[in-house]
């Protein structure tokens, strides 16, 4: 399979992860290194919505409305579509979503350790041994 000109969404646990952006710049920069020509989504370095006196659920909210028309982006511009499950989907409402979603567009799901088998010694670096 040709990986190379691949749109990839990363899909993990944000709202209760203090390391969340770590964990998914790393996820973000092994897969560049990897597939260059890949075209990498991830909503960890998207934080950026106003917002405006809501509360965090609704916050919350207007992320995954985001993150979904992102994945179907993704799906109408990449024949190879891949969603890397950072694998904490089954303790994360959103990732839960994202991957139920991912899946019916037809998307091939990934657990990140599937591609990188050394995922836990580089998350644990990157994090200081708190992985």
């Amino acid at each position: 399979m040709d990986l190379r000109k691949t749109g990839i969404y990363i899909s993990g646990s944000i709202s209760h992860d203090p390391d969340f952006v770590k964990k998914f710049a790393l996820a973000e920069r092994l897969i560049q290194e990897t597939l260059p020509e890949a075209f990498i989504f991830n909503p960890a370095a998207h934080q950026d919505l106003p917002a405006d006196g809501k509360t965090d659920e609704e916050l919350w909210a207007d992320y995954l409305c985001r993150d979904l028309v992102m994945l179907n982006t993704i799906d109408d511009k990449f024949r190879m579509r891949i969603l890397f499950s950072l694998g904490d989907h089954r303790t994360s409402k959103g990732s839960s979503l994202e991957r139920a979603f991912a899946k019916r567009l037809g998307f091939r799901i990934m657990e990140i350790r599937e591609f990188f088998p050394d995922w836990d010694t580089r998350l644990a670096e990157e994090l200081g041994g708190k992985a």
